[in-house]
């Protein structure tokens, strides 16, 4: 296998060089070599510069689209967004009191963990008005709306 080199981007201010003796055969290893060397300790992703896109970045995906050589890669840390919102405690909006947003100008809803869609679309009813009173505006204003 050919050696490469690699501008390693792990943020904007921590920027490293790799030197390979091999083409990793896999994503998976030269994310285990970047792991190492890098001492990350955290999920992420990596992208490649696309020199025929004039160096934007892509998912690397498959160690093949890594160019040849010399390339920049970016390291990407993995989101972490929870899917299953089942798992979410919505106890702590539910702890809110209205006291505590009295100077507030948004309305507050709260919820527990026990209400379900169905509870929060009853409680949602009725929650706006059928008519808004607009105020009066003064004449000039009146005159450009």
């Amino acid at each position: 296998m050919d050696p490469c080199k690699l501008r390693v981007v792990i943020t904007d201010s921590n920027i490293g060089k790799l030197y390979l003796q091999e083409r990793p055969t896999s994503v998976e290893k030269l994310k285990d070599i970047i792991i190492n060397k890098f001492d990350i300790n955290y999920d992420f992703s990596l992208q490649y510069a696309d020199s025929d896109f004039g160096g934007d970045m892509f998912s690397l995906t498959d160690i093949n689209d890594l160019p040849r050589d010399i390339a920049t890669i970016k390291v990407v840390a993995a989101s972490h967004i929870p899917l299953d919102l089942s798992n979410v405690n919505y106890s702590d909006l539910s702890s809110a009191s209205t006291d505590s947003v009295a100077d507030s100008s948004h309305d507050t809803i709260s919820i527990s963990s026990s209400d379900d869609l169905q509870s929060l679309e009853t409680k949602l009813q009725g929650s706006w008005p059928d008519v808004s009173q607009i105020p009066k505006l003064g004449p000039e204003l009146e005159l450009v709306f």
